[in-house]
């Protein structure tokens, strides 16, 4: 949907199926040549504008100004028009270009493109990339539902819309709305992965597999011996796959698996689309050489090095030196293979749990690095050990003795591992929109929290104190005609036009306040909450360091954290200046601020709520209690200058009717504290 030439979701989806039926993608030139076609002149009228040395996609793409149109129309046609300058009106003004069609001008389009001989086929249409299309946008997701459920509604079940995403449905808050309209979800599990791999890209023909398995076979002994000790060695079952695989071998596909995991921070690497692109890459390489040779494991760095600069992976110096070495001789280039792989397994995790054993040691990075199987790996295995040794002698690995074997590392300033840090977890926050959504809509709430809470609510002159319950669920909880509630509702998740029609379907009755916070700032509220969360995170994975460099560089990060925490009060504050308040039935509550937009609402809440309010609104009936207590009932009234029968006094007859169906104390309580009364205890207790 997003390749096409409107950002439209209508006109989109009309340019895919116009393509497919060999139609121009614009819609109004699509329907010019629908109408040639239904004329019975289209083949006509393209034929004298190609005979005039002139491309016909071309003079339609100019549609009202091709002179060559007009002519051939009005030499097929005479009858159409007196003249070309009245072709060109008629066509203006038949085939106006639009940005937007109906649903029903959608559903006709359509219906004219794909039918044959009268008749509607059976189609199949798939919108790749749907999730990426829709991003964060709740208003284009609720399109694409409308014009599926529109071509489904009008074309009764001969009409199969298919849509594929990087996420479920239910893993990305704005996809849930597309649920009820696609109603069978297929997930792709590694296993489909997998396969799907060893039928587009590995395919092999029948009689070529005897002789990849009689290689593989005569080499077993090399390719078993590889990453031994580790989780991801070599297993009995992979002789099953290893002829499916080839070139690949199945351990290191296991390898590149685990690092994908671990290096894919912004979430599209690990796509189904970039695993075909790298496996299609690395059997080139291997396309054109004798039988026997297989992709080494370094060659995924290649393939992966502009993303993991661009997300800062991987830090700028480290893939200089790696570029500069790999343009050099055959050591430098051997080098420069090191350092990528070494770079790659410095980035695998050692915790005990996720921990797969595989250390840049010597024996595991020629391992890693053999692709002539049957030329064996001993000269290698030499070469690497002997360029290890310059890599650490010119300062560019460092190596250590670990359970007496040497791992090497990458040797980098403490600053650069700072910021390299920072750069991941940045990029991972960034890749990961529901993390982000759900910090946003946390910070909104907070801020409507803190507001709520500085409100001091009572109602009279008794000065009853009220509450103020907030809501953030997408539906006003039904106790909300009995209490003074607020419905918060933000622009990320709803427009502001859905939620006025919402208060104004409520019973203006009811007095529940409906909150809205406008979707400003979009994209730099956004970033300061992923800057915020990885300076934090960054922080408190660096620790505490007693260097002066590491000092400097946790300074820094704190200084951002700071900065981007100031940014983002001062964001939300610029939201919050726009938050429009609605009470039931529509009415818009004005007030300086949201304080006193809630304030006020409050207090229209309670009016209407606790009609009966008046009745026992007296700040005296504590006198009433204590008089009672002292001096009997009979007098107690005195207090509030009622002189007349107890049973007559309003309160007191209220209570008594209550009472007379042999009801409790507390039931009593919560009985005329409750809606439409919303008495004080005194009230009660001294009637």
């Amino acid at each position: 949907l997003g390749q096409g030439s409107s950002d439209r979701v209508r006109p989109a989806l009309l340019g895919i199926v116009f393509k497919s039926a060999g139609l121009p993608e614009l819609y109004h030139i699509a329907r010019f040549v629908m109408w040639l076609k239904k004329q019975g002149i289209h083949d006509d009228v393209k034929a004298e504008v190609e005979a005039a040395g002139k491309s016909w996609q071309s003079e339609l793409n100019s549609l009202f100004m091709s002179k060559l149109i007009h002519k051939a129309l009005l030499k097929v046609d005479p009858e159409l028009a007196s003249s070309e300058q009245e072709v060109r009106d008629l066509l203006r003004a038949e085939y106006k270009r639009v940005d937007d069609v109906t649903n029903d001008e959608m559903v006709t389009a359509i219906r004219d493109a794909l039918s044959v001989d009268g008749k509607f086929p059976l189609t199949l249409v798939v919108l790749d990339e749907v999730q990426q299309y829709i991003g964060g946008n709740s208003d284009r997701a609720y399109q694409v539902q409308e014009a599926v459920e529109t071509c489904c509604k009008h074309f009764t079940g001969k009409l199969l819309f298919v849509a594929t995403g990087q996420s479920a449905l239910t893993g990305v808050a704005v996809l849930t709305k597309l649920l009820g309209r696609f109603q069978i979800p297929v997930q792709l599990s590694d296993a489909d992965v997998e396969s799907v791999i060893r039928k587009v890209i590995l395919q092999k023909k029948s009689s070529a597999k005897s002789a990849v398995e009689a290689v593989l076979e005569e080499n077993l002994g090399e390719i078993s011996r590889h990453l031994q000790g580790t989780k991801i060695q070599y297993t009995k079952d992979d002789e099953a796959v290893m002829v499916a695989d080839y070139p690949i071998l199945p351990v290191r596909r296991r390898f590149w698996e685990r690092v994908l995991r671990i290096i894919d921070t912004t979430g599209t690497v690990a796509q189904l689309r970039s695993q075909l692109k790298v496996i299609h890459e690395a059997t080139k390489v291997t396309a054109n050489q004798e039988l026997g040779h297989v992709v080494a494991a370094d060659f995924i760095f290649d393939q992966l090095a502009i993303t993991l600069l661009q997300t800062a992976v991987i830090s700028k110096d480290v893939h200089e030196t790696i570029e500069r070495l790999a343009a050099g001789n055959d050591d430098q280039q051997l080098q420069s293979r090191l350092l990528a792989l070494i770079f790659l397994i410095g980035k695998l995790p050692t915790d005990a749990v996720a921990d797969a054993g595989i250390r840049a040691t010597p024996e595991i990075l020629s391992d890693l690095l053999v692709e002539d199987l049957t030329a064996g790996s001993d000269l290698l295995r030499k070469q690497v050990t002997a360029q290890l040794d310059a890599l650490a002698q010119a300062g560019l690995v460092m190596a250590l003795e670990v359970g007496g074997s040497k791992e090497y590392r990458l040797q980098t300033q403490e600053s650069s591992q700072w910021y390299e840090t920072y750069r991941q977890q940045e990029a991972g926050i960034a890749g990961n929109p529901l993390r982000i959504e759900t910090e946003r809509d946390d910070l909104l709430a907070q801020k409507v929290r803190e507001v709520a809470n500085q409100l001091r609510l009572s109602q009279g002159k008794s000065k009853q104190p009220r509450k103020l319950t907030l809501s953030f669920d997408p539906v006003v909880p039904p106790e909300a005609s009995k209490q003074i509630y607020a419905a918060v509702r933000n622009g990320w998740g709803m427009t502001e036009q859905s939620l006025i029609a919402e208060a104004r379907a409520d019973d203006n009755k009811h007095g529940t306040l409906y909150v809205y916070i406008p979707a400003r700032n979009r994209d730099e509220l956004q970033q300061v909450i992923t800057t915020i969360k990885a300076a934090d995170t960054t922080l408190n994975i660096r620790g505490t360091t007693s260097s002066a460099e590491g000092k400097d560089a946790r300074q820094a990060m704190e200084t951002r954290l700071s900065a981007a925490t100031s940014s983002r009060d001062a964001l939300i504050k610029e939201i919050f200046a726009g938050v429009r308040v609605f009470i039931s039935g529509g009415e818009e509550i004005d007030g300086d601020d949201l304080r006193d937009k809630l304030d006020l609402g409050a207090k229209k809440a309670q009016s209407r709520l606790y009609k009966q309010f008046d009745i026992a609104d007296d700040e005296r009936w504590g006198k009433v209690v204590d008089n009672a207590r002292k001096a009997g009932g009979e007098t107690a009234l005195n207090a509030i200058d009622y002189n007349g029968d107890i049973e007559k006094q309003p309160v007191c007859a209220a209570v008594a009717r209550y009472v007379g169906s042999g009801k409790r104390g507390s039931e009593i309580r919560e009985h005329f504290m409750a809606a439409p009364f919303g008495w004080p205890q005194d009230a009660i207790d001294g009637a």
